[in-house]
């Protein structure tokens, strides 16, 4: 006869495989997702090398959406099953109620709000300045596509043809000039990164017309300003923004709801399996389960936008509060709780 460890073990050893696969397939999928948008973006085409970089960055920030969301499968996924299968019926003729099964929700609570805390104030920062990096650097925007226009700095250019990494037949404009130029390559310059020009005109079109030929002309690439978003800052940096902000005189609820946000997110996690225990035990779970997931991504950019309105610390609750608010309506509808 099963104790009331022996179910917390058998909940938590059925729920690893199905938490585990959750998880990895919807940060994979999100990444990716990225990853073309990254495609459709028309100033940057970057070659495969980069953008394989700058996807895979992409899953750190990911991580903290797909992390809960693994951990709150793995505490429902046991429960779901011994229902579909009759177990949970055994269990109930042994004495056992929801309760049982506490332990093990608490303890996917635990390693989810872990796991996401480190994403967040740790890990999702540091990959999203390494990606602004990689994006910043002028190397990166590569527009050696043929037919295809890309902005590289203050440089419009577009190839005709592109062959072994260099481009031929090349348009490209500067400001008021525009050239062509028989090919095109990148280069490292003495002060920063260039395209080379080879065998082209170049003509200007301004108040005072003018018109030169070239053999080789290196045009040199300013990376674009790049600002430090919200999201790229750590928590400590965050925190030293947003009272910036407020010895400036402004508002400083935008920083603030992000910096209470990074605390709270973990703590939702930490209680979300637990309070939606309760679901597994219905039909109709993976409908419930993503509504209630969805209603929790709703609320936190709600909060976002209500953040000067209402407060940061309220703002940054909405989500935890959403998360409560499902829990208590489950567990009081679980008649075996």
């Amino acid at each position: 006869m099963w104790g009331i460890q022996g179910v917390v073990r058998e909940a938590l050893g059925e729920g690893l495989a199905p938490a585990a696969g959750a998880a990895a397939a919807g940060v994979v999928l999100m990444a990716v997702a990225h990853g073309v948008g990254l495609l459709q973006q028309a100033d940057l085409v970057l070659d495969l090398p980069t953008w394989s970089r700058v996807t895979a960055l992409s899953v750190a920030w990911t991580a903290q959406v797909w992390i809960p969301i693994g951990c709150l499968v793995g505490a429902l996924a046991p429960l779901v099953r011994w229902r579909r299968q009759g177990g949970w019926i055994g269990l109930r003729a042994l004495g056992f109620r929801g309760a049982a099964l506490v332990p093990a929700a608490l303890a996917w609570g635990l390693i989810g709000a872990g796991a996401t805390g480190v994403a967040t104030h740790v890990v999702e920062p540091a990959a999203r300045r390494a990606a602004q990096r990689i994006l910043a650097d002028p190397g990166s925007r590569v527009v050696l596509a043929p037919g295809r226009t890309g902005v590289i700095g203050p440089l419009v250019v577009r190839p005709a043809a592109v062959q072994g990494g260099e481009a031929r037949e090349v348009f490209f404009a500067l400001g008021d000039m525009v050239g062509t130029a028989a090919s095109l390559h990148r280069a490292r310059g003495p002060h920063g990164p260039v395209l080379v020009a080879d065998g082209g005109v170049a003509a200007g079109l301004g108040p005072v017309p003018w018109q030169l030929s070239f053999r080789r002309w290196a045009l040199p690439v300013d990376p674009p300003a790049v600002r430090i978003e919200l999201d790229e800052r750590t928590t400590p940096d965050l925190a030293a923004a947003a009272r910036r902000t407020e010895a400036a005189g402004r508002d400083a609820a935008g920083e603030w709801v992000v910096w209470w946000r990074r605390w709270l997110h973990p703590l939702a996690v930490l209680w979300m399996p637990l309070c939606l225990l309760p679901l597994g035990a219905r039909r109709g779970t993976a409908w419930r389960a993503g509504a209630v997931a969805v209603g929790y991504l709703v609320a936190v950019r709600l909060g976002d936008h209500l953040a000067t309105v209402i407060g940061a610390l309220p703002a940054a609750l909405l989500g935890p509060l959403w998360i409560g608010l499902a829990g208590a309506w489950a567990w009081a509808r679980w008649r075996d709780r």
